[in-house]
C-alpha cells in the first residue's frame, strides 16, 4: 500500500477539510439530524422517558459525514477533470468505485 501523502485518500481528506464543504456539512447535519430526532426520540420527549443521547449524536454525525464525503467525492472530480483537460459538469456522477477513494 502507498504512503497516505500521495494516495487518493490523502487527496479525499484534503478536500473534505475545505472551510466551504464543513460548513456546507455541517448545515445539512444539523437539518437533517433534527429530523431524525424528532422521528426516533419524539416519544422520549413527549413522555418524558430518557432521550437516547448516542442516538441524538448518530443522528447528527451520520448525515455529516455522508456530505462531506460526497461533496469532497465531488470536488476530486472536478479537479481531476480539470487536469485532465476535460470540462467539468456539475450534473453527472464523478464515476469511480468505493474502492477508489
Amino acid at each position: 500500500m502507498g504512503s497516505l501523502s500521495s494516495s487518493p485518500l490523502r487527496a479525499l481528506l484534503v478536500s473534505a477539510s475545505r472551510g466551504q464543504i464543513l460548513r456546507r456539512a455541517l448545515q445539512i447535519s444539523a437539518v437533517v439530524g433534527v429530523i431524525l430526532n424528532i422521528i426516533t426520540q419524539g416519544q422520549a420527549v413527549s413522555r418524558g422517558t430518557p432521550i437516547a443521547w448516542g442516538h441524538v449524536v448518530m443522528n447528527s454525525a451520520v448525515p455529516f459525514c455522508v456530505a462531506t464525503y460526497g461533496a469532497a467525492r465531488h470536488e476530486r472530480g472536478r479537479v481531476q477533470s480539470r487536469a485532465s483537460g476535460h470540462t467539468a459538469n456539475p450534473d453527472r456522477d464523478v464515476g469511480g468505485t468505493a474502492g477508489d477513494a
